[in-house]
């Protein structure tokens, strides 16, 4: 046996177990599987088994945010999702897109907005690609207790007391008129010896000095 068929038998088990082995194109789609929302991290994410590349772009008429994946392929069943309160996003679409020759991502906008997207790797050797998205705001799930409404006292009404009336003078009394002695002379004569001088009550008796 020559060296050369010695050498072709050495590497026959190497190619044998080659055989069966997929190969890998170079054109081959990266595959998303999973398309959704997480409530808890406030992010809109894609799953794929390899990176991606991506191209975003604004759109007018209406508002729309638009993000193509040139070379991918969308394997999920989910195909929109609802618009999420508290921000300018009315809904979410995901469609295989032949002119882009990938998958195209809209998002459907109140105004204008844009959505920073960030690719980390995840457990099973996939891929997880996530827009960040800022509520305006975040409505609290615990509902504000409202303080207590205060017993209300009832006072009961009592009865008012009457009015005692007061006693009035009485005007039915004859007015009895004083007469008054305006006469300019005395009712009587004075003694020898003493003189009548007129005062502002009547007379008074004084004695005549010489």
């Amino acid at each position: 046996m020559t060296p050369l068929w010695r050498r072709l038998i050495s590497v026959l088990p190497l190619v044998v177990s080659l055989w069966g082995q997929p190969t890998l194109a170079a054109d081959d789609p990266v595959s998303i599987q999973l398309f959704g929302y997480d409530k808890r991290r406030h992010e809109v994410i894609l799953d794929s088994d390899a990176p991606m590349a991506s191209r975003p772009f604004h759109l007018s008429g209406p508002e729309r945010w638009v993000v193509d994946f040139p070379g991918s392929l969308y394997l999920g069943a989910r195909s929109s999702l609802p618009g999420i309160p508290g921000t300018p996003i009315r809904g979410i679409r995901l469609r295989q897109n032949e002119t882009v020759g990938g998958v195209r991502l809209v998002f459907d906008l109140s105004r204008a907005s844009e959505f920073t997207l960030t690719s980390r790797p995840i457990a099973g050797g996939k891929w997880r690609h996530a827009f960040q998205i800022q509520p305006d705001s975040v409505p609290d799930p615990t509902p504000t207790a409202e303080p207590p409404t205060p017993p209300v006292q009832v006072v009961e009404a009592r009865p008012a007391r009457p009015e005692t009336p007061r006693p009035r003078p009485r005007t039915d009394r004859p007015v009895v008129p004083v007469r008054q002695d305006r006469s300019t002379k005395p009712a009587f004569q004075a003694p020898p010896g003493l003189t009548l001088r007129r005062i502002r009550h009547g007379w008074q008796l004084s004695v005549v000095t010489s």
